[in-house]
């Protein structure tokens, strides 16, 4: 990973994602392409430059919207003009999304995938896969929860 630029997924493209720091902000200086990506905050790699990214007493943050604090993360990256580099899915594996095969990284999260409160369920069904990785594999990571 080069310094200088901030390592993620990408999510999708950010779509009607730039509505809130409009609203919130009054930012309409932000330069927000249609082609843009929304970048997913599940999994991050990022050196010491990127620090405001994270800041949250100071630095501008989004609130009262769904995913505040992804948003917040992609609002920063475009705001700031952060360079990124997308670091594939290998690295960032969400089961039931994606269909790519050897991830690196499993990154389990969101509401439909259990949320908090199933964080029980969650955890059996996490250690159930681990336990029985190499069939879940075999048989193309099927979505295993409903």
């Amino acid at each position: 990973m080069p310094d200088d630029k901030l390592g993620v997924a990408t999510h999708h493209l950010i779509g009607n994602r730039t509505q809130d720091p409009i609203d919130q902000f009054g930012d309409k200086d932000t330069d927000w392409n249609a082609k843009s990506f929304y970048w997913d905050s599940g999994v991050i790699v990022a050196s010491k430059i990127h620090r405001d990214l994270f800041e949250y007493k100071t630095q501008p943050r989004l609130t009262g919207c769904g995913c505040a604090e992804e948003r917040t993360f992609n609002y920063r990256i475009y705001k700031y003009k952060t360079q990124v580099h997308n670091i594939g899915h290998r690295f960032h594996f969400q089961p039931g999304r994606d269909r790519r095969l050897d991830p690196y990284i499993i990154h389990w999260a969101g509401g439909a995938r259990g949320g908090l409160k199933n964080v029980k369920i969650k955890a059996d069904q996490m250690k159930s896969d681990i336990a029985n990785y190499e069939d879940w594999k075999k048989r193309g990571f099927p979505k295993q929860w409903s």
